[in-house]
């Protein structure tokens, strides 16, 4: 999946706030947004809806030709 706000990311950004001179004092929710303003293409964040979505279609039977393929659920992340 793509940039997905989640504790995780909420440590992670709280570390990189406290150690990277540009984004000293950002709050942690910030510090993802421009994470996913920068590595984005589509500029939004993914939900876990939106991976959600991606796993019903491929439960479902409209998806029963396809096989053995990487679906990035990820705002094209992958090709930035």
């Amino acid at each position: 999946p793509g940039l997905i706000w989640t504790p995780l990311w909420e440590k992670l950004a709280t570390d990189i706030a406290a150690n990277n001179p540009d984004r000293k004092g950002m709050a942690p929710r910030a510090v993802f947004e421009d994470a996913v303003e920068r590595a984005v293409p589509m500029k939004t964040e993914q939900t876990p809806e939106d991976i959600a979505m991606a796993v019903v279609f491929l439960a479902s039977n409209e998806s029963d030709q396809i096989t053995g393929q990487a679906i990035n659920v990820d705002g094209g992340a992958e090709l930035h």
